[in-house]
């Protein structure tokens, strides 16, 4: 065991697949709180909860929050404990990332709920044998197009001048009494 000394602070993060309601009376019992007081852990701003503990608290109380379904963050004192932090220690510290002992966590505190999709309507649904035709719609009939008076050119002969429509060029309106002024 190391002499380092722990913060455990809260947040209100629930682990995915666990009721909020049942979160909630949990950790209210770890605690023997009920109502703002409650209300103020599940705030989402990080609460200090326990300050300078020893490693083995600091992992029984991430293990009890993580049985009523909630995840704690646990970092290094800034109080007591161990005074010889260099400068390096208090610069990570005061960048909000934790450094956790060996083998206290697992993947579980980093990933993210995955997204909850409403189940489309199915209660109209049937499976129908095999061979049933599906689409009882009558089919649509084909309408006869008159093309007898198309016709083609052979390949590479012809362009597009040849169907230009030509038309009269329009005469330009007298402008000339027309004038500036300065």
């Amino acid at each position: 065991m190391s002499d380092q000394r722990y913060d455990i602070y809260f947040s209100g993060e629930i682990i995915k697949g666990h009721a909020v309601d049942e979160v909630h009376l949990a950790v209210g019992k770890l605690f023997n709180i009920t109502g703002d007081k409650l209300a103020h852990l599940f705030s989402g701003t990080p609460v200090r909860v326990k300050v300078d503990v020893d490693e083995e608290t600091a992992v029984r109380y991430r293990l009890a929050f993580r049985e009523a379904g909630a995840l704690v963050q646990i970092s290094p004192s800034k109080t007591g404990g161990n005074a010889q932090t260099t400068q390096t220690e208090t610069a990570s510290t005061e960048s909000h990332l934790e450094l956790l002992p060996a083998k206290t966590g697992d993947l579980l505190d980093c990933a993210k709920p995955d997204p909850v999709f409403e189940q489309p309507e199915l209660s109209g649904i049937q499976l129908a044998p095999a061979g049933t035709t599906i689409d009882e719609s009558q089919p649509v009939v084909a309408k006869e197009i008159d093309t007898h008076n198309l016709s083609m050119s052979d390949p590479r002969t012809g362009s597009l001048e040849d169907i230009q429509i030509k038309k009269k060029d329009q005469p330009i309106p007298d402008i000339s009494h027309l004038h500036l002024d300065d």
